[in-house]
């Protein structure tokens, strides 16, 4: 079928179809400014480079401008470190992801030391001065992975210990003596929680409960208004000892240390500032709901918005009472221990009562970023470099492979040690063997385990990334095809992999896993069957596990030292500044995406055709053959054009001659096409500029 005859054809007779220029689609979605869109996704080349079969050595330049532009501009910004953070007025820490509980990093309790918004303090009660603090206790939370919950896969949360969870914020005295049964509303103890004014009018220490009123301070001028749970509160006016309080309507004059009941709330003035400017007048208020309650300790906090089942709360009231000591304040309600619980994620937070400050699990301090993997498979090596041409095949290898080019393992080649990214153990008639891909390409012998004096004896082969160093013990291979990775945990755990070289399998069944494919060394049970990823407590991961077994391979992502949690705990006024360090990675363009016409089809697949019909078959067929070749061009000129079809786009980059291609081509690489609003644009040689054609 001629799909230029067909889609002309469809063209003429379709009511709602139109073609537009010289393109070969109807509705046009591709857009000039969008460039190196499509031909670049997601850093990716999608697309194909094609020139004339005998073009022009400028045609030849223009493409080969257009390809390194390209190439650089495919960069993907990636983070080789997690982020670093900085915290000012609250504590930052970072937490290993085995550790029991968060207070092994930070202190047991958190006071203004340490969180600068946090009170230490006086106050007078009952003729008393009553020393007090504001404490934060972060008891009872730990880091979470696929150890805690294999469901987690490899992700890291912020969860608690599966115990009830002491963390709590609260207010305490710091001495002795006072006697709690002498709170009353004629005594009544005022303090400040959680931002809020509690006044607690009386006090029980067998039941460690309190019987308080909710309030707020707030400041006013003149005029100025305040919204309490829908009341609007005004003062309009401040005197010397006497204001003018409207609330919804209501006005009452009121003096310093007097309270007025509006029926949902009571206004207590707490002080007048009376300066002979209106205008910087001020005055303290507390403010509250006109009701009292008795709360008891393990209550729901609804005081501070919490539902009123305990279940349902997120915050409960942490009340201990007595005449040595009085903590006021909340304890954290939930479990998260697993994937059916409201985990914190990175980026997270735990917000305390008010949005008092708040646990975040702010960041990871690196990411697992080497990649390895391994596979069976045969293979043919020199003995060395000097016998360079003496080829060995082996049937059995199982075959390592870094993602990170000529390096991720280190080799011993006869007390040399040789970067590598391909290291192949290999099964030779029951003794082990070891090879690597050497600097010139070549799959070399490093180690052989019969005795052959053309070969070193090193036996040695780490993968090295950054900090991270495993020993793959090949001198150690066990006659049961255990092949360990030491240090897998730095020292403290090993990775086993249960590798039949000669029978190109994991563990004893092919294309089938097995729970012993792939073991911890402190696991009970083996892990090749695991549906998801692992992530290890040092932060690496083993990715798909039974997937990967299913198919005798194995895939680990390794860190370049150990992850840790930074997490921030903060008070209200805490800032908290975070930064990575990142780099950009480039997708090599595929060797062969330079096309002669005469070897592809233009519809295809996306293309980028340089040269004009004269010269490149690729050109006439999105121009539709024209009957003279050079028809539509213009002395000194050039033309870029998009063609669309059936989900394919094609870009023409032609000129009259070849050197206003090679200009066009020119002007494509170093972004010019960005100001271009629409599918076809001219460029003027002589000026090198590019102008946009407006569709008609």
């Amino acid at each position: 079928m001629n799909l230029r005859k067909t889609i002309r054809k469809v063209a003429a007779v379709g009511a709602g179809l139109t073609m537009v220029g010289a393109t070969l689609m109807g509705a046009m979605a591709a857009n000039l400014n969008e460039y190196p869109s499509p031909f670049v996704k997601d850093g990716v080349f999608d697309a194909v480079l094609i020139v004339g079969d005998g073009a022009a050595a400028a045609d030849v330049v223009g493409v080969t401008d257009i390809a390194m532009a390209l190439q650089y501009g495919m960069g993907v910004e990636v983070a080789v470190e997690g982020e670093s953070v900085t915290v000012t007025g609250g504590e930052e820490k970072e937490v290993e992801l085995d550790a029991a509980d968060l207070t092994d990093d930070f202190a047991e309790t958190l006071s203004d030391s340490k969180i600068d918004s946090l009170a230490d303090d006086q106050l007078t009660w009952n003729d008393e001065t009553i020393d007090y603090e504001e404490i934060i206790d972060v008891n009872g939370f730990k880091m979470l992975t696929s150890i805690d919950d294999a469901d987690l896969d490899s992700v890291v949360y912020l969860g608690t210990d599966g115990t009830e969870t002491d963390t709590e914020i609260y207010w305490k005295t710091t001495d002795a003596d006072m006697d709690v049964s002498e709170v009353s509303t004629t005594e009544e103890l005022k303090i400040t929680l959680f931002g809020k004014s509690l006044t607690i009018t009386s006090m029980n220490a067998t039941l460690d409960s309190i019987t308080a009123q909710l309030g707020e301070s707030i400041v006013l001028g003149v005029g100025d208004s305040y919204d309490y749970d829908g009341n609007i509160i005004t003062v309009t006016s401040i005197g010397d000892g006497t204001i003018a309080v409207d609330v919804d309507g209501e006005v009452e004059f009121l003096d310093a240390d007097e309270s007025e009941d509006f029926g949902d709330v009571t206004v207590e003035v707490e002080n007048i500032l009376y300066t002979d400017d209106v205008e910087s007048r001020e005055v303290l208020l507390e403010v509250g709901a006109d009701t009292t309650k008795t709360v008891t300790d393990g209550d729901s906090l609804e005081f501070f918005g919490e539902p009123e089942d305990e279940d349902d709360a997120e915050w409960l009231w942490h009340l201990e009472i007595g005449d040595a000591a009085v903590q006021i304040g909340a304890q954290y309600n939930f479990q998260i221990e697993d994937e059916n619980d409201p985990l914190v994620g990175v980026g997270e937070k735990i917000n305390f009562p008010n949005d008092f400050g708040y646990i975040e699990f702010e960041s990871l301090n690196v990411v697992a970023d080497l990649k390895i993997t391994g596979e069976f498979d045969d293979v043919t090596v020199i003995r060395n470099e000097t016998d360079a041409t003496i080829d060995v095949d082996y049937d059995y290898a199982l075959v390592l492979k870094s993602d990170s080019a000529g390096e991720g393992f280190k080799v011993n080649v006869s007390g040399t040690w040789e970067d590598t990214d391909e290291v192949y153990l290999i099964d030779d008639s029951d003794t082990w063997a070891g090879a690597f891909e050497n600097s010139d390409g070549k799959i070399q012998l490093f180690m052989n385990g019969s005795t052959d004096a053309a070969v070193g004896e090193g036996a040695e082969v780490y993968i090295i990334n950054d900090e991270t160093t495993i020993n793959i013990g090949l001198a150690n291979i066990s006659a049961s095809n255990l092949i360990t990775f030491a240090d897998f945990e730095d020292a403290t755990e090993d990775l086993v992999i249960h590798a039949d070289i000669d029978g190109l399998k994991l563990g004893a069944t092919q294309e089938d896993a097995d729970a012993e494919d792939l073991n911890l060394t402190s696991s009970t049970a083996g892990m090749g069957t695991a549906d998801e990823s692992y992530r290890t407590i040092w932060g690496n991961i083993i990715e798909e596990p039974e997937n990967n077994a299913d198919a005798d391979e194995f895939i680990l992502h390794i860190t370049p030292e150990q992850m840790l949690a930074n997490i921030v705990v903060a008070g209200p006024e805490t800032v908290v500044s975070s930064s990575s360090t990142t780099t950009t990675e480039y997708e090599q363009i595929e060797v062969g995406a330079t096309k002669l016409a005469s070897e592809v089809d233009v519809f295809a697949s996306n293309a980028i055709v340089v040269g004009g019909p004269c010269i490149n078959a690729a050109a006439a067929d999105l121009m539709d053959n024209p009957e003279v070749c050079g028809e539509g061009f213009v002395l000194g000129e050039a033309m870029i054009k998009l063609f669309e079809n059936e989900g394919k786009v094609a870009m023409l980059v032609a000129g009259y001659e070849a050197e206003d291609t090679r200009t066009a081509c020119k002007l494509v690489a170093g972004g010019s096409l960005a100001d271009i609003d629409g599918m076809e644009a001219v460029v003027v040689s002589a000026s090198e500029t590019v102008t946009g054609v407006k569709q008609i």
